[in-house]
């Protein structure tokens, strides 16, 4: 799968799309393949977008942007002759959308819209039928977005999402042992949490964030109440009163997402990258048998923060994000190997907030669904909805 951007020249088979998006309105003097998907033996599913001369494109980026002005073209082109090109649709732009592809398949293609701010736009679902090239049906409907995780006891997972039009949570159930592993309900009770912060509050000026680690467990990762949230440090317990430990160099630590690891407390580290400010990311951990810091800040890493971190015996994963002035947006997934400290990276448009692993997979529950990540294999899912209105819990486009 490819976007092409920019003004260079395009190869032929563009080109044959781009020329029949432009012919379908006189006003549009521009046209550019966004997405190119390999959907049969012989077709591709083509994504392209077409602009007036009052909104051209000025950006590689912009050329994600749809709205009343442009115009989203969706095709289907056979693979060894680029001029067969067959129209699905031309569609006009809602009001506002910076496109995000959440699925394409020889049954549908799936485009999530956000908007400024986090907000989010209604998501566009086009139905066709391959076989007769026609548009069967094209329709929105409010996305389900903001995927958060849970561990339970039994050893599942537990994600819960809600959209705008349907407030009370909806629960993706996990379960390796069960089929089908994964069921949508409605509702469920509230997993216990695998672990609990004492209902006692922290000795002002602190707050808990973490349960206790450590040989003696008289570590916890607490935020000073004269910082952000985001700033936090490790408080030890002493007999004698307590000690602070802090990042090397900083007043108020950056520790962001955190996985406790035995006496190991890993961490990313996370700043605001909008409206002039700026930080440096990277990653870590303090071990509370040497009460010392261990910070990484390589070059894959310095202008992302962490929005999630998982630790294995073998490698230490890390979502990464940009935390923005008009939003998140995503840096992908690291992978560090622990033994030879390489990095290893894995595209993708999700944003994510949490890891959990189950056996040999590892989920990530993100901003727009769930990715599943088991050896060479990505699974993104989300909640879709259907024709007839049913919801299901969708494979999606990485």
């Amino acid at each position: 799968m490819a976007g092409i951007a920019g003004a260079q020249v395009r190869p032929p088979a563009d080109s044959a799309v781009t020329t029949i998006l432009r012919r379908s309105d006189a006003r549009l003097i521009d046209a550019r393949v966004w997405k190119r998907i390999p959907l049969t033996d012989d077709l591709d599913l083509v994504l392209a977008m077409a602009t007036p001369a009052t909104f051209q494109f000025d950006s590689a980026d912009a050329q994600q942007f749809w709205g009343t002005q442009r115009r989203l073209g969706i095709f289907l082109q056979e693979r060894s002759a680029a001029g067969r090109v067959y129209t699905l649709t031309v569609a006009d732009g809602p009001d506002e959308c910076f496109m995000r592809l959440l699925r394409a398949t020889v049954t549908d293609t799936v485009i999530a819209c956000e908007q400024e701010k986090s907000e989010v736009g209604p998501t566009q679902k086009f139905v066709y039928d391959v076989r007769a090239k026609r548009l069967v049906s094209h329709f929105t409907y409010d996305p389900f977005i903001t995927y958060a995780l849970e561990r339970t006891r039994s050893g599942g997972v537990w994600f819960s999402t809600a959209s705008d039009e349907q407030r009370t949570p909806l629960i993706v159930d996990f379960a390796a042992a069960r089929t089908p592993q994964f069921r949508l309900l409605a509702s469920a009770p509230k997993p216990e949490p695998l672990w609990n912060l004492p209902s006692t509050p922290a000795p002002p000026p602190f707050i808990n964030v973490s349960p206790p680690f450590g040989p003696s467990r008289n570590f916890r990762l607490v935020v000073p109440t004269d910082c952000s949230d985001y700033h936090r440090v490790i408080r030890e317990t002493l007999k004698s009163g307590e000690r602070l430990h802090r990042i090397p160099d900083d007043a108020c630590d950056r520790i962001g997402p955190w996985h406790l690891e035995g006496d190991r407390l890993w961490f990313g580290k996370t700043f605001y990258a909008g409206e002039g400010a700026t930080g440096t990311g990277g990653f870590g951990f303090f071990d509370a048998r040497t009460a010392r810091f261990t910070v990484y800040s390589p070059a894959e890493l310095k202008e992302w923060s962490v929005a999630a971190i998982h630790a294995t015996p073998d490698a230490v994963w890390l979502a990464l994000h940009n935390r923005g002035e008009y939003g998140d947006s995503s840096g992908g997934i690291l992978r560090f190997d622990r033994q030879t400290h390489v990095f290893s990276r894995i595209k993708t448009e999700l944003v994510g907030s949490a890891f959990a692993q189950v056996g040999q997979r590892l989920f990530l529950a993100g901003d727009w669904g769930i990715l599943e990540i088991e050896a060479d294999r990505v699974v993104l899912r989300f909640v879709d909805r259907t024709t007839d209105g049913r919801l299901r819990l969708a494979e999606g486009t990485i």
